[in-house]
């Protein structure tokens, strides 16, 4: 259930919205990211981040990670509340088992994620059927690499491969001269090469046809059907494109419905999961959500809108960007937390750091990071705050209130923690 999309170190968490630069020590001015100050190559690092944040928000298969990572939380704690108590890290229990099959579904869908440069004389592709247990059948697909007519790889081009081939090309429209590893960045250029060569010429194309995969499960396989379906009609704009495929039909849940209004209804799905995980209720999120269906519901795409804008320079391209969708949480260098949205930076902040703190709590839980705490860079920098040897052990037991214990608290889950022996 920890599904990172990364960019080197950097990466960007598709469940609680948080951004992670620790390579960038990004400014503010006036409580806004100063762009001005940033190199072509860090410009083009938040930019590729920033486009997993729009493929999270906007895309049918982004919002369903999403959805499926609070259904998991909220599982956990109907487990909880049946529970004695809880033996952190916490891998299994009862009330998820019954979702196992859609996990796996999901995971084997994601794709290879190994990060490396290929070397290679030829590669083939390969469409394979996929059944899950009671999950209806789905199709994946395997690239197969070859070095001197000898197979030496083989990777299986998943969503991952079609979100970061995605970022790639928006991060070349900000900084031309970023270079990437063959797997995943580099996959969907390769099925380009293969398929559709003369797409090559046209990065935004490439792009909306990410989004478009990006509204199914099985993203590889619609990649590979969508740039056959756009070949047929190649003179088709970036924007035409996508707004043609939004009409298209499909079933869900027995009811027959337009991928536009699925995607609709997975944002006001999210929104009512993110109203139950925050409790600030300063409008930021509900705000958000407001704004993207309104955009979906007239064909409204501003993301391929500004990476077309040829009279924008890079800077005002992620101004508008901002403007429009706002900024999730941003960890820079050094551990600085950038509380960043669309609305009253203040009131923001309240919302945002709510969800980061649900992140470095569940992650605990899960038995990330080695035992110790998420919250422990952020509180070394607060002089108010005691560190003690529970913060790097058994948070649960601190005598003092502190980030995580609020939240254990809040979900009744103080009493119930232990370590697994």
């Amino acid at each position: 259930m920890n599904h990172l999309e990364n960019s080197s170190i950097n990466s960007y968490n598709p469940s609680w919205f948080v951004i992670s630069l620790p390579e960038i020590d990004i400014k503010e001015i006036a409580g806004e990211i100063d762009f001005e100050s940033m190199t072509p190559k860090e410009l083009g690092i938040y930019a590729h981040e920033y486009t997993h944040y729009i493929q999270n928000i906007c895309t049918a298969n982004g919002l369903k990670s999403s959805l499926l990572s609070y259904i998991y939380f909220e599982q956990l704690l109907i487990h909880a509340n049946k529970s004695d108590y809880l033996e952190i890290p916490i891998k299994s229990f009862p009330e998820w088992e019954s979702k196992a099959d859609l996990d796996r579904m999901y995971s084997i869908c994601r794709g290879s994620s190994s990060d490396e440069n290929l070397d290679f004389d030829s590669y083939n592709l390969l469409i394979e059927k996929l059944k899950i247990g009671s999950l209806n059948e789905t199709k994946i697909v395997k690239v197969e690499f070859f070095k001197n007519k000898i197979k030496f790889k083989e990777v299986n081009f998943g969503v991952l491969c079609v979100k970061e081939g995605m970022a790639h090309y928006v991060q070349k429209i900000i900084d031309a001269n970023v270079q990437h590893s063959t797997v995943p960045y580099l996959m969907v250029e390769l099925i380009c090469k293969k398929l559709f060569p003369q797409i090559l010429d046209h990065p935004t194309k490439i792009i909306a046809i990410c989004i478009a995969a990006l509204h199914f499960q099985n993203s590889g396989y619609h990649f590979i059907r969508l740039l056959n379906n756009y070949k047929v009609n190649p003179a088709r704009t970036s924007e035409q494109f996508l707004k043609d495929e939004l009409d298209v039909k499909i079933v869900s849940n027995n009811e027959s419905k337009s991928i536009k209004e699925f995607v609709i209804e997975l944002m006001n799905e999210l929104g009512e999961k993110l109203n139950r995980f925050t409790k600030s209720k300063t409008g930021h999120f509900k705000s958000l959500i407001k704004n993207l269906i309104d955009a979906e519901q007239n064909y409204h795409s501003l993301f391929l809108n500004v990476m077309n804008g040829n009279n924008l320079s890079s800077i005002e391209k992620l101004r508008e960007l901002k403007a429009h969708y706002g900024t999730p949480t941003i960890r820079c260098k050094d551990g600085k937390l950038l509380l960043q949205g669309t609305g009253e930076e203040e009131e923001v902040a309240l919302e945002m750091l709510e969800l980061l703190s649900h992140t470095i709590f569940f992650s605990r839980l899960r038995g990330e990071n080695e035992g110790y705490c998420g919250f422990l860079s952020i509180c070394s920098n607060d002089k108010t705050i005691e560190i003690t040897n529970m913060c790097y052990t058994k948070q649960w037991e601190r005598k003092t209130p502190c980030a995580f214990t609020s939240i254990a608290e809040a979900w009744g889950l103080m009493g119930k923690l232990r370590e697994k022996e």
